[in-house]
């Protein structure tokens, strides 16, 4: 039998998380051959933890000079997907739709084209995006998208030829958590063995309410306190001081994963509070949520559709609406008053993230669509997203 081949090529670097390559493991291990091309591939986020088989194609870094090289070979690599055997051409980020034009200007033959993205490109503000955007979509012969409100909005908007597949941003099941650190719980309370700890990955920005966490945490009695990761301290340690927390808030500069979840397993409890622009974060399912699960944490929710489901569903935390600092505060105390009342016990929350949530879920459809692609006759099937996309449930 002939082998199974894919490139993956993806136009940025795949280090800050792995979520960008979840699928690749699982379809190695499904007898695919797979080629990686992207930014420092050999500093792969998922690779160093969970190493699949695959060769790499290094599009290099830096700016200036090295960034026209870059894109360049990035070129070149769309062209070799195009003339090379590869059964399947995998484009991950919408980075790549006006790029990708060497694929559509002519037919695709045998080969088939996946599309997967993580955002979605507003039409209003970035048109011409969302015009190659739609082009390249069109063309596909499979979509994958990291939630259900926004995969419906592409089947819908773009009107899509191809199946669409779901497949949010989680961590594997067997992605290793660190245990408990006597040393590191000892820096997140500053020595106070009474204090309720909350952890907010990913920085600070509007669309993360930083501003009204920050608010709320200011009426909280001093034995809450926050740990940023990815934050800029410059402009934060400025903000903190003028609320009087400088004390109470930990800034901690961008990190890699296994560091985050290192002081994630030491919190009590992780934010998930979001702006609503209902443009995909109505339903929202972040990579964010998988973190903290698998730490075992509850968490404080932004009361979105989709996502206020999850945390309910599950029972795991509060949801509030994020743009009011006293629904916040009011969050966190019930946060953490069932965390005391035995209502958010690790171990079942990190059962839950293992039975529902760890992307283990979603790779049997994934590798059953991607085999699909080799039949002519089932490969062009248009399909929306489906209505129970968290299997199992």
């Amino acid at each position: 039998m002939r082998p199974k081949r894919l490139i993956f090529i993806a136009p940025a670097p795949l280090s800050p998380t792995p979520y960008c390559e979840s699928a690749l493991p699982a379809l190695a291990r499904d007898g695919w051959e797979v080629t990686l091309a992207a930014i420092a591939p050999e500093s792969s986020a998922l690779r160093k933890v969970l190493p699949y088989s695959c060769r790499i194609i290094d599009l290099g870094s830096g700016d200036g000079l090295r960034r026209w090289l870059r894109e360049l070979r990035l070129l070149l690599v769309i062209l070799r997907a195009r003339i090379d055997r590869f059964d399947v051409i995998y484009l991950q980020s919408n980075g790549l739709a006006a790029r990708a034009l060497p694929l559509m200007l002519v037919p695709m033959l045998r080969r088939s084209l996946v599309y997967q993205t993580l955002e979605l490109v507003d039409p209003v503000r970035y048109p011409w995006r969302a015009w190659f955007e739609k082009w390249l979509c069109r063309r596909a012969h499979l979509h994958l998208n990291a939630e259900y409100h926004r995969a419906y909005i592409y089947w819908t908007y773009y009107r899509l030829r191809s199946p669409v597949i779901v497949a949010p941003p989680r961590l594997p099941a067997c992605w290793p958590v660190p245990n408990k650190s006597p040393g590191v719980r000892l820096r997140l309370t500053n020595g106070d063995p009474g204090s309720f700890v909350l952890i907010h990955h990913g920085g600070s920005h509007t669309h993360r309410m930083t501003d009204e966490l920050l608010a709320a945490f200011s009426k909280l009695p001093a034995r809450f306190r926050l740990v940023m990761t990815g934050a800029a301290r410059t402009a934060l340690e400025r903000v903190t001081a003028k609320l009087g927390l400088a004390e109470r808030v930990l800034l901690l500069p961008s990190i890699d994963m296994a560091t985050q979840l290192l002081y994630t397993a030491n919190a009590d409890a992780g934010l998930l509070l979001y702006r609503n622009t209902d443009l995909g974060n109505f339903f929202a399912c972040p990579g964010r949520l998988g973190e903290y699960t698998a730490c075992g944490l509850p968490v404080l929710a932004s009361n979105f559709t989709g996502l206020e489901d999850l945390v309910l569903r599950f029972q795991l935390g509060e949801c509030v609406d994020a743009a009011d600092p006293e629904e916040i505060v009011h969050g966190i105390l019930k946060l953490e008053q069932g965390a005391k009342e035995g209502r958010y016990e690790r171990e079942r929350i990190r059962n839950c993230f293992l039975k529902h949530l760890a992307f283990d879920h979603y790779e049997p459809a994934i590798c059953e669509a991607f085999d699909n692609l080799l039949n002519p006759a089932r490969r062009r099937r248009a399909a929306g997203p489906p209505r129970h996309w968290i299997p199992g449930t």
